[in-house]
Parts: structure tokens; C-alpha cells; sequence
């Protein structure tokens, strides 16, 4: 007995199963993952190391090369290229094609170890190598925050909060903020003035390092209780820079380093006064808000920045899970941002650059619109 004949003869048999296929598509219909574009891997890193000071010859040689040597090491890789510039080695390498793409993240970690363990070898002054790989990472869910009359820090906190809140968000992988400025704290003194005190800038930087360093104090035996010492001192305000005691000289003395800071210094250095033969040398102490000015500000020239219809903006970008839907995930970040509007103050606003779920949606609405016109065509002909 063929199919066509069973099927004309159970016709109830036949309507159940045609109406399991038919039900059973148009709930899976519905829950179909959708995404605007399909997950992919990119099976390739970039291995960057910093050598200040160092000219091209001198990082190929005791940097890039001795970096290779331990990348040959990993069974999996298929390809290496490098180059090196003064001050920084770049190595670019590439991963055999038949790795899955679940194993991939253990061989980056495997890279990670091994340049773990080879970084000791390196130069003095030779920074840890970074090592990225996620370049396959799309955020599909751009939002920009202006305002007029609102300080850029103002724009950041809100652009702070509003990320806070999406990273809760069902669905949301990772949320990161963009075009945001790095903040520095700024120290303007005349050449005039430095030339009279016989003050340099690395008085400067000697000074305000030490004070400001992370240490171990110690700790202190109290019977059978071990109290540890925590020094007080460090800055928390601007305006407690400019309290700062400035030694003059006394800062060549420590031979250690000291973190850097971000100086408005428009100087050269100065010979310092001496007094009479046999006689001590009188040292001034001042403070740093006698001769210079200290304010907060941000790092110029900027490194990038954000514009929204000619406006100063600072940017919230969201990225999806790869299992979920993104049109779900867009409806829960608009009913979450729709909440966060509400509490905002008159005068800020939320521009969407770009909206994966709507993207999504008029693709899938212009497929299904397509794929019932061919159905229709079908059974008319």
C-alpha cells in the first residue's frame, strides 16, 4: 500500500499529523533565535608589547623574536606575522581552521599562560603583552546621551547609570561605555616662577608620587590581636594637592618610580642656587598651591570623541546574547530605557544610533512577507 492511498483511506490519521506539522511550525515560528547577522569565529589574535625608549632593531630582536619562539610552542597554531616599530612589537597569528569553536576560548587561554610564564625573560622596561582576540564581538544597541547646559561629567554619570541598568537586562551579554574622556588633574606654574625657586618638574613628580604611593605599613602586636597600620594621607580632592609640602631637590634622592602624572609644565630645567663655600644650602619649603594652580580636568589632546547631531555626547553600547532574540532583548532595553527617561532631568536626551531589534524585525517582517507570497503563488498555479 502506497503513502497516497493510506493517507486517502485514514483521513483522520492524516488531518492529525497535518495539524501536529502545522502547529508545531508556527510555534516554532515564534520562538526562533533572530539575529541580524550569524555567529561567526574569528580564529586570529594580536599580540602587542610596549618597549619604550627602544628603536625598531633593538624590539625585533629582544622582544618580537623571543615572543615568536614561544608561540611555536602551541600545537594549534597555523600562522605567525610580526613587525616591529620603535617602542612597540605587534604579532599577529592565526589558529588551524578545523578548531570548533568551544575549544577555541581554551587555547587562548593557553597563549595567555604561556605568555605568563615567558614574560620574565623579557627586557627591563618591556610591558606585559596583551593579548586580543575578541574581535568577533558586535554591539548591536548604540545609544547617545546629550544635553544642553550639562557638564560632560554630568553626561558620563547618567551614561554610567543608564549602562548599570541595561547590564541587568535579560539577554544582555555586555554593556560598555564609548567616547568617554580620561580624567586628569592638571598643574599650571610659570617658567618664571620655577626659574626664582630653582624648581624642576621631576620636583614635581618625586613629590606627589611619594605622597601619594600605595604601601604596606604594616602592623602592630596587641596582645593576641594583630592590628594593621593604615596611613593616612593619600589625595582625594584637587584641592588637597595644593596642601602639598614641594621639597626642592630632595626628590633626585629616591631612586624608585613613581606614577605618573598629568602636568601643564611649560619649563626648562634650571640650575639650582647654591650658597657660599662651606656653607649648607638653605632649602625652601612651599607649597604647591603658592606658585602653581591645580584644577581637574580632562586629557587634551582627546583621544576620541563622541558627536550627536553636532553635540557632545557620551555613548552606551549593548550587546546581545548569541542564544537569545534580539527583538526580545531590544522590547526589554526599550521598556527598561522608557523607565530610565522617566526619572531623568528636563533637558537630557537619548538618541538610539542604532537598534538591532529594528533591524531584526523589518528583515523578518519583509522574509515573511516574501515566503506567504510565494505560498500563495504556489497554490493558485
Amino acid at each position: 500500500m502506497s503513502i497516497t492511498e493510506y493517507a486517502i483511506k485514514n483521513k483522520a490519521v492524516s488531518y492529525f499529523f497535518i495539524a501536529i506539522l502545522a502547529f508545531g511550525g508556527i510555534g516554532a515560528y515564534f520562538v526562533l533565535g533572530q539575529l541580524e547577522d550569524p555567529v561567526f569565529t574569528i580564529k586570529k589574535a594580536t599580540i602587542v608589547t610596549y618597549y619604550p625608549g627602544a628603536n625598531a632593531y633593538e624590539v625585533e630582536l629582544e622582544v618580537t623574536d623571543r615572543i615568536e619562539r614561544a608561540m611555536q610552542e602551541i600545537p594549534d597554531l597555523e600562522h605567525a606575522c610580526s613587525y616591529s616599530r620603535p617602542g612597540v612589537s605587534v604579532i599577529k597569528i592565526d589558529i588551524r581552521q578545523h578548531i570548533w569553536m568551544d575549544t577555541l576560548p581554551q587555547i587562548w587561554d593557553e597563549i595567555r599562560k604561556k605568555i605568563r610564564d615567558f614574560y620574565p625573560q623579557l627586557p627591563p622596561g618591556a610591558s606585559r603583552p596583551d593579548v586580543s582576540d575578541d574581535f568577533n564581538f558586535v554591539y548591536g544597541f548604540v545609544l547617545s546621551i546629550t544635553g544642553d547646559g550639562f557638564s560632560y561629567a554630568e553626561l558620563e554619570e547618567w551614561a554610567d547609570d543608564i549602562k548599570k541598568e541595561f547590564s541587568l537586562v535579560k539577554g544582555v551579554s555586555r554593556a560598555d561605555l564609548w567616547g568617554q574622556q580620561d580624567k586628569v588633574i592638571y598643574i599650571d606654574i610659570s617658567e618664571k616662577q620655577m626659574t626664582e625657586r630653582g624648581i624642576t618638574p621631576e620636583d614635581f613628580q618625586n613629590t606627589l608620587g611619594r605622597q601619594n604611593m600605595v604601601v604596606d605599613a604594616g602592623y602592630i602586636n596587641v596582645g593576641d590581636r594583630r592590628m594593621r597600620v593604615m596611613p593616612t594621607g593619600e589625595f582625594r580632592t584637587p584641592d588637597q594637592i595644593g596642601e602639598l609640602f614641594l621639597h626642592p631637590g630632595q626628590g633626585r634622592q629616591f631612586n624608585q618610580a613613581v606614577a605618573p602624572i598629568t602636568a601643564d609644565l611649560q619649563t626648562t630645567q634650571t640650575q639650582r642656587p647654591t650658597g657660599a663655600a662651606g656653607e649648607r644650602p638653605e632649602v625652601e619649603i612651599i607649597r604647591i598651591k603658592d606658585i602653581a594652580t591645580v584644577k581637574p580636568g580632562y586629557l587634551e589632546p582627546q583621544q576620541w570623541q563622541m558627536r550627536t547631531d553636532g553635540k557632545r555626547a557620551v555613548g552606551v553600547q549593548v550587546a546581545a546574547r548569541d542564544d537569545d532574540n534580539a527583538v526580545k532583548v531590544g522590547d526589554r532595553l526599550d521598556a527598561k530605557l522608557a523607565e530610565i527617561e522617566a526619572r531623568m532631568p528636563v533637558g537630557l536626551e537619548v538618541h538610539k544610533v542604532a537598534w538591532q531589534a529594528q533591524y531584526v524585525r523589518e528583515a523578518t517582517k519583509e522574509f515573511f512577507m516574501n515566503l506567504l507570497g510565494s505560498v500563495i503563488i504556489v497554490l493558485l498555479v
